[in-house]
This record gives C-alpha cells, sequence and structure tokens, in this order.
C-alpha cells in the first residue's frame, strides 16, 4: 500500500502482519507504527481497519 489511503481489512482465515516502511500506519483505534516497525493482528480481531500516509505493507497467511 501507497500513498495517502484508508481501507478496511474484512474477514481474514488467517492473521495478518502489517510493516510499516515510510511515512505513518496506522492499524485499528490508534496503534501507530513508525517506519520500520509491524504489528501482528491475530485473526480472532476480526475486520480491521488499516490507514497508511506513505509506505506499508501487509502480509496474509492462511489463503
Amino acid at each position: 500500500m501507497a500513498g495517502d489511503l484508508e481501507v478496511e481489512v474484512g474477514e481474514r482465515t488467517g492473521p495478518d502482519v502489517v510493516v510499516a516502511v515510510e511515512g505513518t500506519t496506522t492499524v485499528g483505534d490508534g496503534l501507530e507504527l513508525a517506519p520500520g516497525e509491524a504489528a501482528w493482528v491475530p485473526v480472532d480481531d476480526g475486520p480491521y481497519r488499516l490507514a497508511v500516509d506513505g509506505v506499508a505493507h501487509r502480509v496474509s497467511a492462511g489463503g
């Protein structure tokens, strides 16, 4: 993901890892990641919001 955008990540079958590369990345209701930081999002957390002002990568496991 790159630029200034916000997405709703829906139902998943496995966990996600979100890695901030550049700028600001916000996971869920306010977990802010600086460049080089990462967040583990368990599948049991359900859908979540992902806001990026810069560059971030979202990796999903479980198909």
